[in-house]
């Protein structure tokens, strides 16, 4: 159950990698990629906002985590691979009824 699970965070992790390649960030974000324990940090920050976004408990920016300069939320933030990586993660947990649905997305 743990590997499958853990399977999970790695395709959410390589997948947000190559968006964050591919999006327009603030230059600063890229150096943060050179050090294994920053990129990881980045990484997970936008792991928690994923998640945050899509949790039902969760309403509102407000109680999402912010970052300055500000990560993009259509590129990377809410970028719907990256969400039905979370909600498939949630499903898997059986814990799928505690996150939106598709049509309940901004």
């Amino acid at each position: 159950h743990w590997e499958r699970c853990q399977s999970f965070i790695d395709r959410f992790v390589t997948e947000a990698s190559r968006l964050f390649g591919r999006s327009r960030i603030d230059p600063a974000y890229l150096q943060f990629f050179g050090d294994d324990f920053l990129r990881l940090l980045l990484l997970r920050y936008v792991f928690c906002d994923v998640v945050l976004h899509l949790h039902r408990s969760f309403k509102g920016r407000q109680l999402r985590p912010r970052c300055q300069p500000p990560l993009p939320d259509a590129d990377l933030l809410e970028h719907p691979s990256l969400q039905h990586l979370v909600l498939d993660l949630a499903a898997h947990l059986e814990v799928r009824s505690h996150f939106i649905d598709g049509n309940e997305m901004d």
